[in-house]
């Protein structure tokens, strides 16, 4: 599949596939219409039986990072098609509780999940998130969990944002802070 995917052209900038170190594979909010690939193919937690309808779409490294994406794919046999999505149907979702955060194409929304940055200067992870409503640094603590230390403002959290690590290393933190802290949510 990895090959299928190489040979096809990124769904964001059309650059060939095969120029991204990585090959990667989102749902989308737009209605499929085709077999491949499919919620089952593609892990989705949608309750809704509609939005397990999800498209997916390919993406290179640099159009990962600003999510951009004018293509969903279809997979038929050894042939990967692109659908352009401003032919497809919309699927409104929920809007994700949380804290809208800038202006334009830099806005984005602040959630319970947040992001991970490391502090380099004192060589410790922060995690940027959503606590009790307000926009809140917690540092990592000797303990191997998170601690509260201190509010942010929606301009340092902008900034901060353009630090963040990847969601999987972040990840990391979140999976062992869960293991020391049994009763945290």
């Amino acid at each position: 599949m990895d090959e299928l995917f190489r040979n096809t052209l990124c769904c964001g900038c059309d650059k060939p596939m095969s120029e991204s170190e990585h090959v990667n594979v989102l749902l989308i909010p737009f209605l499929q219409t085709w077999e491949f690939p499919a919620f089952g193919n593609l892990i989705d937690k949608a309750e809704d039986r509609r939005l397990k309808r999800k498209s997916a779409t390919l993406l290179c490294d640099d159009c990962l990072e600003s999510v951009t994406y004018r293509y969903a794919i279809e997979i038929k046999g050894e042939e990967v098609i692109r659908h352009p999505i401003k032919n497809m149907e919309k699927i409104e979702e929920e809007e994700k509780a949380g804290l809208a955060i800038g202006e334009g194409e830099q806005a984005f929304v602040l959630d319970e999940k947040g992001f991970v940055i490391i502090n380099w200067a004192k060589r410790i992870p922060v995690w940027v998130a959503l606590y009790e409503g307000e926009p809140w640094a917690m540092i990592w603590s000797n303990a191997n969990t998170w601690v509260t230390h201190r509010k942010l403002t929606e301009c340092e959290v902008a900034m901060l944002r353009e630090y963040r690590i990847p969601h999987d290393q972040a990840e990391l933190y979140h999976s062992v802070h869960k293991r020391n802290t049994p009763h945290w949510n």
